[in-house]
Formats: structure tokens, C-alpha cells, sequence
């Protein structure tokens, strides 16, 4: 799809089926913990029903993104340029990702 056809690495946040606003500020602050270690990645917050906290969020309806990478809790996932996913983390926890950028720099 469009959102990985940067290029680049893309980290997904996925808010899970039953997001709220702190799950939002959690993965607000991966998603600018990635921008801060690598330039290669870009980022998408995937929330799941019809109105997420701001617009910066892709909306997630049906949850049929949420059903097809199995995020049903917070989850972050890491996908490759060439669309295979480099790591996965449920419930959301940077530390895999942040090994995967540390050895891009």
C-alpha cells in the first residue's frame, strides 16, 4: 500500500482493538523515538475505529489493518523496504526496534 511504498523502512503503531489516549501518548513517543535514531524510517499510527486522537493517525474502521498483522493489543511492527517485517513487538516495546535502527546508522 501507499504507506510502504516509501522506500524506506516504515514502522507501523497499531493502537490495538480498544485504543484510548494513553495508548496514543505511548506510541506518539516511539514513533518520535525512530525518527530520532534513524532518517530511514518512516512512520504510520494506524488507529483502530472512526476517530482517533489527532490527524496524524490512518483510521482503521472495520479493523481489517489491525486483523492482518494480529494487533489486537498496542503492537509496532518494523517492515523492510521490501515489505517483510524486520521485527514485531505486542504489546508495543521499542527495544527490538531500536536494536534494528542501531545497526542501520
Amino acid at each position: 500500500s501507499e504507506v510502504l511504498a516509501s522506500g524506506k523502512f516504515t514502522l507501523l503503531l497499531f493502537s490495538g482493538s480498544r485504543p484510548n489516549y494513553r495508548d496514543a501518548d505511548l506510541l506518539e513517543n516511539l514513533r518520535q523515538e525512530a525518527a530520532g535514531l534513524s532518517s530511514l524510517v518512516g512512520t504510520a499510527g494506524i488507529w483502530r475505529g472512526e476517530h482517533a486522537p489527532d490527524d496524524s493517525w490512518l483510521l482503521d474502521p472495520d479493523g481489517s489493518a489491525h486483523k492482518r498483522f494480529g494487533a489486537e493489543n498496542t503492537s509496532i511492527y518494523l517492515v523492510r523496504p521490501d515489505s517483510y517485517v524486520a521485527t514485531r513487538s505486542q504489546p508495543a516495546n521499542f527495544e527490538p526496534v531500536a536494536k534494528v535502527l542501531a545497526g542501520m546508522k
